[in-house]
């Protein structure tokens, strides 16, 4: 597999170096973790230890996807359910003079997203996914097991233990394409709260550049792909 060069995926602006600052959104936030999923996956071959980037960033584009979508134009919708309703406390408000907004008694509260099992739940439609149980004696082979498993090895890798720890790399490409394939089904949808700035971005045309790589890659090694269902 030849080596990918840096592209420079900033259509909206909304993600570069102004100045002496980085500036980012949800949007563009999902936009780089695909980029640096797919730098991550031209390179893995010189350099293993990229796998845990590769996970990492594949389940960062999910997430954020999911943040993206379930944002309401008050700014709820992706947060942890205490933290909501401390946010709606905070925002909105009724007194003797009726209804007001931002409640000058109370802070703003620090924002604590729900995990990406609690977010996957949340989709809307058929976009739901209800994740098994962590530590379920056994995960399934189907998208909700997947997305489990790449949930647990995510978690593994960020909050990384004292140990010596072995993945079997032959079931990632199922999971990995079942991912991006989430990302891209929630990028179409038209359940948006919203307005969908993903038409601004090159999320979708990132997606489809990670597919080939994710099979070539384990074709050369010699692993069986596992399509889509």
């Amino acid at each position: 597999m030849m080596e990918t060069e840096v592209p420079e995926y900033s259509p909206t602006g909304r993600s570069a170096a102004v100045s002496n600052y980085f500036e980012c959104d949800e949007f563009s936030d999902v936009e780089n973790s695909l980029c640096a999923m797919k730098l991550c996956l031209a390179n893995v071959k010189k350099n293993p230890g990229l796998w845990k980037w590769i996970i990492v960033s594949c389940h960062n584009a999910l997430q954020g996807t999911c943040v993206c979508i379930l944002t309401q134009t008050d700014g709820t919708g992706p947060f942890c359910d205490n933290n909501t309703e401390k946010l709606k406390q905070k925002l909105y408000g009724e007194d003797r003079n009726g209804r007001y907004i931002d409640d000058p008694d109370k802070k703003w509260p620090d924002p604590y997203l729900e995990p990406l099992q609690g977010l996957l739940r949340r989709l809307p439609g058929n976009l739901s996914v209800e994740l098994p149980e962590k530590n379920a004696e056994e995960y399934n082979y189907e998208l909700a097991g997947d997305l489990r498993r790449l949930c647990q090895y995510r978690d593994r890798l960020i909050h990384f233990p004292p140990s010596s720890w072995s993945l079997e790399l032959g079931g990632l490409p199922r999971i990995l394409e079942r991912a991006i394939d989430h990302v891209e089904k929630i990028v179409n949808s038209g359940e948006w709260k919203r307005f969908n700035r993903f038409a601004e971005t090159q999320v979708l045309q990132i997606v489809q550049e990670i597919r080939p790589m994710i099979v070539s890659l384990f074709m050369e090694a010699g692993k069986t792909h596992v399509p889509d269902q």
